[in-house]
């Protein structure tokens, strides 16, 4: 194998960097999953939808998808188990009826602000993380948030 690679121009600092980063966010969405979602009966696709939705206090359909990283297709199946346990609910576009728009019903609010004070890290880091005094923020705009560190 390493005479294979050897040729090949590569950062191997950062290549280890960026793998270590992949397993630290694994290993934290496993222990949200296992520690928080489960027992609201949520899957780790089920909570960002009404993560996504939360932020953005109702959102397009296919904006929400983008946002959570998933096909329209996956999201239809979320959304439909989100719909069936009251937790969101669908609004067609009166502009556009081919448009429609995800809602947080009042028990979806309620449950992401009960995980929002348990202290969820990423439904806590609204704006500035707290406590961070590296510029780490999160930014907020159409079509999907996204984490940056300003130096």
């Amino acid at each position: 194998m390493t005479a294979r690679v050897s040729a090949l121009a590569m950062d191997v600092e950062a290549g280890a960097a960026v793998s270590s980063l992949y397993r630290a966010a694994n290993a934290v969405r496993l222990h949200l999953t296992n520690t928080v979602l489960r027992e609201r009966g949520l899957t780790w696709t089920g909570f960002v939808v009404l993560w996504v939705v939360w932020i953005w206090d109702g959102v397009e359909t296919r904006h929400a998808a983008e946002s959570a990283a998933i096909s329209k297709a996956t999201l239809t199946g979320v959304v439909k188990t989100l719909e069936a346990r009251g937790l969101i609910r669908r609004q067609v576009s009166q502009a556009d009826r081919r448009l429609v728009n995800l809602e947080l019903t009042p028990e979806g609010r309620a449950l992401m602000e009960h995980l929002r004070l348990a202290g969820i890290p990423f439904i806590a880091a609204w704006g500035a993380i707290p406590g961070s005094t590296s510029g780490a923020h999160i930014h907020v705009g159409q079509p999907s948030p996204r984490f940056t560190v300003q130096r």
